[in-house]
């Protein structure tokens, strides 16, 4: 380490899953009936599980590393949302609030999902991360690292295939919790309750509202 620099406090952790995990792994249960939110591009049907293959400028944490099932990314509320896709790439500022440009909602729709039957979810925080061999930086690290987390994720399906999905702190606010859900296990347990564009002017003030709790607003 060179003298002055700050120590990487996830340097022991950012290495590819080992040959064998632990199965004894925390869940939890998304009931009948839970809400969840997000927040996607216009172009994609609210419910849609992408199965995609990633590449180092496109794709989420777990995303499947050969496009072999889909995912889905919500989150148990609206702040949670907000802060996960709006604020992702916005630096925090010293004073006032950060500016977030219009253009990065214009093409965007919140939309309001709702479970039709139980799902098994594997979770990721507090003991979770400690069982599968990992810590924060699973869920913490930047996007440089998905290619490792998404290989961490694919490990851990195998020795926990009923579970329909991972759960974790969201990394913007911490009150919140993720998911990525997988389209093998859950691509017919949700229905779609609500969705508003955020071009038009409700979606738009909902979101606002929102972002004010983040102290940031959107730019005009």
């Amino acid at each position: 380490m060179t003298d002055g620099a700050p120590a990487d406090p996830f340097k022991s952790q950012r290495r590819p899953p080992p040959k064998r995990i632990s199965s004894a792994l925390p869940t939890s249960t998304l009931s009948v009936g839970t809400r969840l939110w997000r927040i996607h591009s216009r172009s994609r049907p609210p419910a849609e599980f992408a199965a995609t293959v990633p590449t180092a400028a496109r794709g989420g944490r777990f995303d499947s590393p050969d496009g072999s099932y889909g995912v889905l990314y919500v989150s148990d509320s609206l702040e949670g949302a907000v802060a996960e896709v709006l604020l992702r790439d916005i630096p925090l500022v010293d004073y006032g609030a950060r500016a977030i440009p219009v253009r990065a909602v214009q093409d965007k729709t919140l939309s309001v999902l709702e479970t039709v039957r139980e799902l098994e979810i594997i979770m990721l925080h507090g003991a979770g991360a400690s069982a599968v061999g990992q810590g924060l930086w699973l869920t913490k690290s930047d996007s440089a690292d998905y290619s490792l987390t998404r290989a961490w994720g694919a490990a851990i399906r195998l020795v926990a295939p009923t579970g329909a999905g991972f759960e974790w702190r969201a990394r913007h606010d911490e009150d919140c919790l993720a998911f990525v859900l997988f389209g093998d296990l859950a691509e017919d347990a949700l229905r779609v309750r609500d969705s508003l564009e955020l071009a038009d002017e409700a979606g738009l003030e909902a979101v606002r509202k929102v972002l004010l709790r983040y102290r940031a607003v959107i730019e005009a």
